[in-house]
């Protein structure tokens, strides 16, 4: 899977995903950069929690 709008559009504010900004990242990328970016900000995400 590969999503369809340029790394350049995909990132959060204060991280650069890549230096290619004109590619297309596929899943396993955008999966990497969002665990990256959430220790990055110290974030803490809830993972398989039930409501």
């Amino acid at each position: 899977m590969r999503l369809f709008t340029p790394r350049a559009m995909d990132q959060l504010p204060s991280l650069i995903m890549a230096v290619d900004q004109k590619g297309y990242p596929d899943k396993h990328e955008v999966a990497d950069y969002l665990e990256f970016y959430a220790q990055h900000n110290k974030l803490h995400v809830l993972l398989n929690k039930n409501q």
